[in-house]
């Protein structure tokens, strides 16, 4: 929270530099407020003193307080923040950064109006026993620091909440995208151009068969995406997905593509990874192993050995 700092916003919150001058803005606007107040208080008790000497004074004020808000309690807050398993050193920490806080900014004051009283034409300005002014600012600049202590931390648990949430969203993000290279790795290219032009032929010879082919390549889609989340499936899951995409290679091979299976008895419950069966009949018919049209598949289990066999001839 520096008001020089240029961050740019994130994806659901204000830019830190925003932050920081909209604090600025609050603190220079509490003060004209208080200049008010003070003002016309006097003139409320018979005596009417100068505007801008109010003006001045409360500015200056405000002035000194958000330069330390930067300067002390901003930097305090980061470096001690009030956390369990550390929050009594710390809060001691925060006490000595009070004190720093309260002389700095009374120091502050007393020379800056110094300064500006004679430039204003307000005569000089004075400022008392420093002593004793010193000890007045703190009994109210202990209860200030506290409650904008209190709101840095806020203000950090919000920054850190909304960076979770980006990381998050990135990782998401980045899950998505390994999810969709999983989709374009198990679905080979070519087989989805060949479908889209089996479809396009279908559409005008046989529509049925088309749209029956547009719903297999659908189910083909979802199965590999939520494999990609579930990693294992059942072997029987495994066949039912060959069979969508036996279904669509029928629409370009007619009968003479075939597949004879041999599959052991209670396997379809074992658990496989996802997409283990299509890359490789896939890859038979594709190779020109099944050169009379067929593909023999076996799956055998070693039960001692905690092993599934899979042949593709």
């Amino acid at each position: 929270m520096d008001p020089s700092t240029s961050e740019a916003p994130g994806p659901s919150g204000p830019s830190t530099r925003g932050v920081a001058w909209a604090v600025v803005a609050f603190f220079m606007a509490e003060g004209v407020l208080r200049s008010g107040y003070f003002h016309f208080g006097a003139r409320a008790e018979g005596t009417d003193p100068p505007y801008l000497d109010a003006l001045l004074s409360e500015l200056t004020g405000a002035g000194a307080t958000a330069l330390l808000f930067f300067a002390v309690i901003v930097p305090a807050c980061r470096r001690f923040p009030v956390e369990r398993g550390r929050r009594i050193v710390h809060l001691a920490a925060h006490a000595g950064a009070a004190a720093v806080y309260s002389i700095t900014k009374t120091l502050l004051m007393g020379v800056s109006r110094a300064g500006l009283w004679p430039l204003a034409g307000l005569g000089s300005y004075d400022y008392g026993e420093l002593g004793y002014r010193i000890t007045m600012e703190a009994a109210n600049d202990v209860t200030s620091y506290a409650v904008m202590a209190f709101g840095v931390h806020v203000f950090f648990a919000w920054q850190a909440q909304k960076e979770r949430e980006l990381s998050r969203a990135r990782l998401e993000a980045r899950l998505n995208e390994a999810r969709l290279s999983a989709l374009q790795g198990r679905l080979q290219p070519h087989f989805l151009f060949n479908t889209l032009n089996t479809i396009a032929q279908l559409i005008h010879t046989d529509p049925t068969r088309a749209e029956a082919t547009v719903e297999r390549l659908a189910e083909m889609f979802r199965y590999v995406l939520n494999g990609s989340e579930r990693g294992l499936v059942s072997l029987g899951e495994e066949l039912a997905f060959l069979d969508v995409y036996l279904e669509i290679e029928q629409a370009r091979f007619g009968e003479r593509l075939r597949v004879i299976r041999e599959i052991a008895p209670g396997a379809l419950g074992l658990s496989v990874p996802s997409l283990v069966l299509q890359p490789l009949v896939e890859n038979a018919i594709r190779h020109g192993q099944a050169g009379d049209g067929s593909v023999d598949l076996t799956i055998r289990v070693q039960p001692q050995a905690k092993v599934i066999v899979i042949t593709i001839a």
